[in-house]
């Protein structure tokens, strides 16, 4: 029966950081290519405990602040540490943490993912690494708890600029685009059409503030778009007001949905398609969570304070 320990240094070294510098973490500056470095192979790098941890930590990062389209061209290692570049979509409501495309997602199979430019499959699907990573994840998520405020207050700060800030929104995937991947159920809609017919890759934005998705017609002339009906649902989650998704029991609520999410997928199987480990117990800030494992079915006590 073993125990999910927080040994790793890095659950302290996170909970003690500075709000300011919180955001700074994993961001990564210039674009590597740009001054012609070359980025070392996935074959040849060496997986590590700390690239393990800060792996978890960004994919918790990530989904707190609703970032998405971190796929392998937008992930990259550096000295020994994930970064991402390119962040376009943010304040996204995901639900799980795989929505961030740095784990596997709908047609986002493993070698299309983030985690597949800084790692090989084999490298992180087994139990040793998984406990690495959802250490980080739950290090990061302790951030998010016991700071709450201290990052609302940050944000707030900059509120203005965060109003006027584009954020992308994606109704689908470049390569739908580039093979004709589209169905009678989600067919092109006019404003894509339109782009794609002057050789662009559609693009759309929304800001925080508003309802509106924005398309550009012509030279300096953003357009609102129609979203189809098809659309509608996918489009209301982009953009949200980042205080509602750090709400605390927003947070709360992530928090163990994605615990559930990594243990369930990164936890190796046994030749019966059984999770090999039965029991998982891990404590986060004052609260106590334990996950059963009967089957291929999890049973969670999700919330139990230390003195009950």
């Amino acid at each position: 029966m073993p125990l999910f320990s927080r040994d790793l240094s890095l659950s302290e070294s996170l909970s003690k950081c500075n709000p300011k510098e919180f955001f700074k973490l994993n961001i990564a500056g210039d674009y590597p290519y740009c001054e012609g470095k070359s980025l070392q192979l996935v074959e040849e790098r060496i997986a590590s405990q700390e690239s393990y941890g800060y792996l978890g930590f960004l994919i918790g990062y990530a989904y707190m602040f609703g970032m998405q389209d971190l796929h392998f061209q937008n992930m990259f290692l550096l000295k020994n540490i994930p970064v991402v570049l390119d962040v376009e979509v943010v304040f996204s409501d995901l639900v799980l943490p795989s929505e961030t495309q740095i784990l596997p997602f709908k047609d986002t199979l493993f070698e299309k993912s983030g985690i597949s430019s800084i790692f090989k499959k084999e490298q992180v699907y087994n139990k040793d690494a998984a406990l690495i990573i959802i250490d980080g994840y739950l290090a990061i998520c302790e951030v998010f708890n016991k700071k709450r405020k201290s990052i609302l207050k940050i944000l707030n700060s900059y509120q203005e600029i965060i109003n006027e800030m584009p954020i992308r929104v994606i109704f689908r995937n470049t390569s739908d685009y580039k093979n004709n991947s589209y169905s009678d159920k989600n067919p092109l809609f006019t404003e894509e059409k339109i782009q794609l017919s002057r050789g662009d890759v559609p693009y759309f934005y929304k800001k925080m503030v508003g309802r509106d998705i924005f398309w550009l017609s012509g030279k300096n002339n953003w357009q609102k778009v129609c979203v189809p009906n098809y659309y509608e649902s996918y489009s209301e989650k982009c953009g949200k007001d980042y205080s509602t998704l750090l709400d605390a029991n927003k947070i709360n609520e992530k928090t163990i949905n994605g615990l559930m999410y990594l243990v369930r997928h990164l936890m190796p199987l046994d030749f019966n398609g059984r999770l090999i480990s039965k029991y998982f117990k891990c404590k986060l800030d004052e609260r106590e969570i334990e996950v059963f494992f009967k089957k291929n079915e999890y049973i969670v006590n999700r919330v139990r304070p230390k003195n009950v």
